[in-house]
């Protein structure tokens, strides 16, 4: 068919499906790339969550074993303590239980403090919360600057022990 075709139209037509050919090797280089891009991407993100994972695992095994949770006695007994051993004195405590399912029962220790800095607040609220030095939970953690110009705050801070009924 060629054949038939002038030398100045089969230049065109060699031309024209060169540059069509050009066309479909540029665009088929393109999502070449993009997947490669793609690929290299999740590869980072999946190097990201084995290192993630492994720091996870390493945390999970350093957390102590599950004793007995203690009772509500005890419980208010060891939070006097971690608070005076770091002179962070509250201005009311009060403990109570609670029975959220059938299952499971709540000790909550409520306290308020006055005029306290908030250095010494997140110090106890990391001694609670990664310092397990209680075996309880923050439910509660509020707070306010009663006086605009000082740096001190009025708070009130909630504690939750979760157990299964006995």
């Amino acid at each position: 068919m060629l054949e038939k075709l002038n030398p100045r139209e089969r230049l065109l037509i060699v031309a024209f499906g060169g540059t069509l050919l050009l066309l479909l090797l540029g665009f088929i280089g393109l999502k070449v790339k993009e997947q490669r891009d793609t690929i290299r991407q999740s590869v980072g993100e999946a190097r990201d969550d084995v290192t993630r994972m492994s720091r996870l695992v390493a945390d999970i095994k350093g957390m102590p074993a599950g004793g007995p949770l203690p009772d509500e006695n005890e419980f208010l007994a060891k939070t006097t303590q971690l608070l005076e051993s770091m002179k962070f004195t509250p201005q009311n405590i009060r403990s109570r239980k609670e029975n959220p399912t059938r299952t499971e029962e709540q000790i909550i220790v409520e306290m308020t403090f006055a005029g306290v800095s908030l250095k010494d607040a997140i110090n106890f609220l990391h001694a609670v919360e990664y310092g397990k030095q209680i075996p309880a939970r923050v439910g509660v953690f509020e707070f306010r600057k009663p006086l605009a110009q000082r740096e001190i705050y009025d708070m009130r801070i909630t504690l939750v022990i979760t157990r299964p009924k006995k």
